[in-house]
């Protein structure tokens, strides 16, 4: 794991006035985002990556002589090249709010900015499981936290677990919640605007927000649409929580014989064509809902893909009406109502059986299911 420092060029004064930033508030972003390109209405994004700059100011942006650049091992190994294009940003309360997590994190080729503000423990069980279905490829903490070492366990922690990923230290100046509030206005697309009431009040993701902003500004050199990013605010309820180890010992995105085999629950699923739907398929199965409404909507959506393939595999082809049905007797079957007299049925259908008005029977295709 690489730990680095980065300088902050000069900003806006970080005198505090209030947790909520008046539109008036200036802030120039013509230097920070691109704006000759239309915002999308669907909040879609332009984030195109220029090539890499110095870093401004008279800092630079060197590895430590603590922290050397490690090779990812095989049990670390990412699961696609498209995942290593998340930045997140860390922060955790002081004093009384000690152990209170501000997160945020932005995916460079997925547009999306996601905020969090959690309590976790001491040994940041909540960070790293977060961090684990993130899968960043650089993590931005103060540059306060090493000075005073307030954060060994999970420093630690990200050494064992997480060699290949970059930690970068900036000044904690730059974890300024009134410049975060004033990001969320000014980047989000209109139609999750409201998501300024979900934050305004969350000191510490504002706070990541700020440096993230001016990291990916700066350092990462991307060029944004205003008004064209998508922000929202994850509360982490109603997903199941899994950690490091029961990942492994299930294998969900790696093999434990063979970490190079693409044979592990995500290899199997993995049929994405877009790094948004990679990276949606890899939360779903690390963070998976346990919401029943959530649950219920989603089997009523196979439900309907099954109806479609038997509609066009077997009602097409037999020119019968013909639609799935499941109980938890008989798994999967066919049905088809009828009026009159029963129609000659093709010899593929089996075990049929006859009430007044259906007819029921299934496949080989679709015994066990």
């Amino acid at each position: 794991m690489s730990v680095t420092a980065a300088t902050a060029p000069g900003r806006p004064s970080n005198t505090k006035t209030s947790n909520v930033i008046t539109s008036s508030s200036s802030l120039n972003l013509n230097s920070i985002f691109d704006t000759t390109s239309p915002s999308g209405g669907s909040g879609a994004a332009l984030v195109t990556p220029a090539p890499p700059r110095r870093p401004l100011g008279n800092g630079r942006n060197t590895n430590s002589s603590s922290g050397a650049r490690h090779r990812p091992t095989p049990g670390t190994a990412s699961t696609d090249p498209l995942s290593k294009s998340v930045v997140v940003a860390l922060v955790e309360g002081r004093g009384l709010a000690r152990g209170e997590i501000g997160m945020a994190s932005f995916d460079i080729r997925n547009p999306e900015l996601v905020l969090a503000q959690f309590p976790d423990n001491r040994m940041y069980t909540n960070t790293l499981m977060k961090l684990q279905v993130l899968d960043p490829h650089e993590i931005l903490l103060p540059k306060t936290l090493f000075e005073a070492n307030t954060m060994p366990q999970l420093i630690n922690q990200l050494k064992q677990d997480m060699p290949s990923i970059n930690v970068t230290s900036l000044p904690r100046k730059l974890f300024n919640e009134n410049l975060g509030i004033q990001y969320v206005r000014q980047l989000c697309v209109p139609e999750y605007s409201s998501v300024e009431t979900e934050v305004v009040n969350k000191y510490y993701a504002l706070s990541a927000t700020a440096a993230l902003v001016h990291y990916v500004e700066v350092m990462q050199n991307v060029a944004c649409t205003a008004h064209s990013i998508k922000v929202v605010f994850s509360t982490g309820e109603g997903v199941a929580r899994i950690d490091s180890t029961t990942m492994h010992d299930l294998e969900l995105l790696t093999n434990t014989v063979d970490p190079r085999s693409s044979v592990s629950l995500f290899g199997v699923l993995n049929h994405a064509k877009t790094p948004g739907g990679l990276r949606l398929l890899r939360v779903n199965m690390l963070q998976p809902p346990c919401d029943l409404d959530t649950i219920v909507l989603r089997q009523k959506a196979v439900q309907q893909i099954l109806d479609k393939m038997v509609e066009k595999d077997m009602a097409l082809e037999s020119a019968l009406p013909l639609k799935v049905a499941y109980s938890q007797l008989r798994g999967f079957y066919i049905q088809m109502n009828y009026t009159g007299c029963i129609p000659d049925l093709p010899d593929k259908f089996i075990k049929v059986s006859v009430t007044k008005t259906t007819i029921s029977f299934t496949t080989d295709s679709l015994v066990g299911y």
